[in-house]
Parts: structure tokens; sequence; C-alpha cells
């Protein structure tokens, strides 16, 4: 995707030195891009696995739901590579060392949540950590526990709403900054507990109360009724599929599951970790 390398053949050339010209041109390629002006409104948006996403702003980088610990549907690890970058899939903190960052964490299970992001602080010079629980709070933390938590600082507000899942409590932030309004979903869909009902239509009422709708969305990939209930309540431009770990073929799934019933939304289906896209006018480009 929107993957540009130039190889100059020439016999005397060598493999390994075009192997050289090839990483040095990428990584002026992908440096243009984080370097790139973005205006209000407008994004560039990379799929970091499962339910990982990064979303560059004009002022800010925000990371939702980052981990380095997803496997593959056999069971396998997968290796941080040593040119880690937001190109192919993962943070490198040297990559995003100036720039405004946010780190969202939407709860504590291990797919959605790492406590690598806590490494980034020795390098990273401005960031922010944002928790839809309560874990730590502090000059930087800013823990959001249920029920329906908010948080301003630094031109971004944020707003959530809850649920809890597997035992342990979560939220799915609304994050409204630079002209743009996102959706997070994590694991949200809205019932506090195994028994409980079901309070999508109430959650995403009081959501409306803080904004008209939503630009962008992060949702998980299917289409039961509260899925189906957020995407109609914040009548998102763009939408963007997650949550099927390294099982991104899953992804066409959803997007006919979503035709069949009728919903006709401008839908990013990621096909590896470092897909990305950008935002602008209102829609998405490739």
């Amino acid at each position: 995707m929107r993957r540009s390398i130039t190889f100059l053949l020439t016999f005397c050339f060598t493999i390994g030195y075009l192997n050289i010209h090839a990483q040095n041109n990428k990584q002026t390629n992908n440096n243009s891009l984080l370097n790139k002006k973005i205006n209000e409104k407008e994004a560039i948006i990379w799929y970091l696995g499962h339910c990982g996403y990064a979303v560059k702003t004009k002022t800010k980088l925000l990371i939702f739901d980052y981990q380095e610990k997803v496997q593959t549907p056999d069971r396998k690890k997968v290796e941080k590579p040593a040119d880690a970058s937001l190109f192919n899939g993962w943070i490198n903190p040297e990559e995003i060392k100036n720039l405004d960052v946010v780190v969202f964490a939407s709860h504590s299970h291990s797919d959605h949540y790492d406590e690598i992001i806590f490494n980034w602080e020795k390098t990273v010079k401005k960031i922010n950590y944002v928790f839809g629980w309560q874990l730590k709070d502090g000059k930087n933390y800013f823990s959001l526990p249920a029920p329906r938590k908010e948080a301003k600082f630094d031109g971004i507000e944020i707003y959530t709403v809850n649920s809890h899942h597997s035992g342990v409590p979560e939220c799915a932030f609304i994050v409204k900054v630079d002209g743009l309004t996102i959706f997070h979903e994590g694991d949200y869909i809205g019932k506090m507990g195994e028994n409980e009902p079901y309070r999508v239509v109430e959650d995403m009422k009081h959501l409306r109360t803080k904004v008209e709708k939503a630009d962008l969305m992060f949702i998980g990939a299917w289409t039961g009724e509260p899925i189906l209930q957020m995407l109609h309540s914040l009548n998102p431009n763009a939408v963007f599929a997650m949550h099927y770990g390294y099982r991104e073929e899953k992804y066409q799934d959803f997007a006919a599951d979503l035709k069949n019933k009728g919903e006709n939304v401008p839908l990013f289906i990621p096909e590896k970790k470092g897909d990305y896209v950008e935002y602008k006018n209102g829609t998405i480009t490739k």
C-alpha cells in the first residue's frame, strides 16, 4: 500500500548495495510522510495489528490499544523486526520522539494493553497516557474509570462510555482533536456484566450530547446489534475494521456482512500491519 521503492538496476551493483539503497529510500519515504503537513480535519491512519491503530492529526499522534503480544492463528509469536516502524505496524520510540503523543488503552486485557507503552516515556519528549479503567494518575496519566468520564488537556477532549468484558472494566473512547472526532470501541458492547442489559443506545445518546458524529470509527469486525447501533448513532465518515488478531482475511467477511445488511459505509480493510490511509475532505484515500 502506497509503497514506492525505486530500484536502480545496473550490472555493476551488488545485491547488498541494492538492499541498502532500498532501505534508505524506504526510510526517506517514511520520514517524508511522518513530517508531512496535516491540516485541521485531516489525518494519516496506520494499522498496528488487532485493535491497534495510530492516528496522526495536525498536532498529535494518537495510539490506540497497542500491543506486541498477539499471536498468529497457529499460535506463533510475531517477533518485532529490527527496523520497527509505523510503516510495518510497530512503534519505534525513536521514530516518534519529537511528536506530541497520546496513548490510549481501553482495558487491561493483553490484546489491548501492553506495558511496553511505558518504555516510550524514556525517549518521547511529550507523551500522555489515557486509560479506560483505574490504573494510574499523574501529570501525564489520566485514568477514566466508569461511569462516563471525560478529560481535557492540551487541545484534546476525551469522553468515555463503559462496559465489562470477561471480568474487567473497559471503555470506548470518543476523542476530539484538531477538528476531528474519533471513536475507538476497544471491546465495548455496553453491558456492565454478563447478565446485565445492553445500554448501547443510552450510551450513544450520551455521546451525541458531546459530538455531532464521528469522522473516524474503529470497531470490532462483526455486525451484531450493538455495532450497528454505534454505526447508526455516530454516522461515521470512515470505518476501520479491527479485532481479528493476525487473521486480516476475516475483515473481508465483515465487509460482506455490512453490505448484506445494507450498511454502506466507507470501510478500511487492512491486509497487514503497517497498512495506512489518509483522511481528507471527509474521505479516506489509499
